[in-house]
């Protein structure tokens, strides 16, 4: 198409952006621009005015500027839910992780947020779903689910599939700490009296004497135990998970200990059962202190 003097317009560069009218009368804004993907998109927003319209458009060229323009879609609360679980969770976390995640988001977030499009929810929509799952006496549930969607958000965020966060702008859940129970010395030290004729007496004996965690004693091997130099290596964690669309009971899953866990113990007595009072004291490849003697049982 020419204009009045013969010459072809030019063709609008990406992100700059038209305005038109359609056939309803309605008033159009739109802008052009390369995804992420590398693919073609077009942002289009429908207006009753052109003064609207114009209003739109720079709003648009703006975020598109910044970098922050939103590329969704028609995409569901739900949709990105999948994929975040999916893609950035189940991969990267451990399988405990990932079950609780998606069974938090399972059964405690409703349909109405389900299905509601991820660039209209509101910082309200969360709170109400919070302070339900709240009312209903879970409180660290809510505190739980809170956590979760936050960290989702994030990344639809980081990804532009949001404008900003939601769940940035809800009031945290209350909710007590409960202080975990503990032996005392004399339990501790009773227990393992009881436990020293247990065909599992030993792996009792590790675990309260170390202050391991179950996965981490569950999981030590034979070759992680050197008698002679007395010395254990903490070198996995062991778990029995039954992970989410599996139809399997469960598989165990070995994993990395957490961050910090993995640690070289040396003994400085002979491990023969409850009564050589074992004391060890733990140092990592650095040579820091990781366990203190005093979480011994003497």
């Amino acid at each position: 198409m020419e204009d009045g003097r013969g010459r072809k317009p030019k063709a609008r560069a990406d992100g700059e952006g038209s305005i038109f009218q359609r056939g309803d009368g309605k008033w159009v804004a739109q802008v052009q621009f390369v995804g992420p993907d590398g693919k073609r998109k077009v942002k289009t927003k429908v207006t009753s005015k052109q003064g609207d319209a114009r209003r739109r458009l720079t709003e648009m060229k703006g975020a598109q500027d910044a970098h922050r323009l939103v590329v969704c879609g028609k995409a569901t609360v739900r949709n990105w839910l999948d994929v975040w679980l999916e893609e950035f969770i189940r991969p990267n976390r451990a399988p405990r992780t990932y079950r609780s995640y998606y069974e938090v988001l399972k059964q405690h977030l409703p349909a109405r947020i389900d299905n509601m499009a991820l660039t209209r929810l509101a910082p309200e929509d969360v709170q109400r779903v919070l302070n339900h799952v709240a009312d209903g006496g879970h409180a660290r549930t809510a505190d739980l689910l809170r956590a979760v969607l936050r960290s989702a958000f994030n990344k639809a965020v980081r990804l532009r599939r949001m404008a900003t966060n939601p769940v940035l702008g809800t009031d945290p859940i209350k909710c007590v700490s409960r202080e975990t129970a503990t032996f005392t010395a004399d339990e501790g030290r009773r227990f393992l009296d009881a436990a020293e004729g247990d065909r599992l007496g030993a792996l009792f004996m590790i675990a309260l004497s170390l202050g391991l965690r179950k996965g981490e004693v569950i999981g030590l091997k034979r070759a992680d135990i050197d008698l002679e130099s007395r010395v254990l290596h903490i070198r996995r964690s062991l778990a029995w998970v039954k992970l989410p669309g599996e139809r399997e009971e469960g598989r165990w899953i070995e994993r990395e200990p957490k961050r910090g866990s993995s640690a070289t113990l040396t003994s400085s007595a002979s491990i023969r059962g409850p009564s050589s009072r074992l004391k060890l004291n733990a140092r990592t490849s650095t040579g820091r202190p990781k366990l203190d003697s005093s979480r011994a049982v003497r």
